[in-house]
């Protein structure tokens, strides 16, 4: 078990959207799909995923609601991220981006337990030797747009540097 870090109360919006969640859990599950030129490492942007998550709270976040009430409950260690690998390299070319839709929509589907943590996974879609989609699922509750696009960059910055587990450095 992890050690437990903060419990926090959940902003106003947070607590909208975990009530708004008990009716249609899907609603707020988000995906982006970003296509990646160039070979990807899986081992390395498993790394990078691993330390980009004990990085950021939000990554290591869970919502729970003991005795009633509604609080974010942040680990000093993630839930172990495995990075999902699909390689439809084997695939007819004209197939592919179809099938890559089709494991990220499941993916979608799968949805979240709020109180589980992990509430963001990454798959690697592999569709040729040097083209692939990162696939970056996560609920709304704990990622918005703002945090979004520093947790891609992030684990980019990691993927790229010698040692994906060591802090990323920020742009010049």
């Amino acid at each position: 078990a992890n050690d437990v870090e903060a419990i926090l109360p959940l902003l106003p919006s947070q607590q909208g959207i975990y009530v708004e969640c008990q009716d249609r859990p899907e609603q707020y599950v988000s995906q982006q799909r970003i296509e990646v030129g160039g070979p990807v490492s899986a081992p390395r942007l498993e790394a990078a995923w691993a330390g980009t998550c004990r990085a950021h709270q939000a990554l290591r976040t869970s919502i729970r609601r003991p005795k009633g009430h509604l609080v974010q409950v942040v680990t000093t260690e993630p839930t172990p991220a495995t990075l999902q690998v699909f390689d439809l390299s084997g695939e007819e070319s004209a197939d592919r981006e179809q099938i890559a839709r089709e494991v990220c929509d499941e993916e979608l589907r799968r949805g979240f337990d709020l109180a589980g943590g992990q509430l963001a996974r990454v798959a690697l879609i592999r569709l040729g030797a040097d083209r692939a989609w990162l696939c970056l699922t996560h609920h709304h509750i704990i990622i918005d747009a703002r945090i979004l696009w520093r947790l891609l960059d992030d684990t980019a910055r990691r993927h790229a540097s010698a040692d994906p587990l060591a802090p990323a450095t920020a742009c010049p």
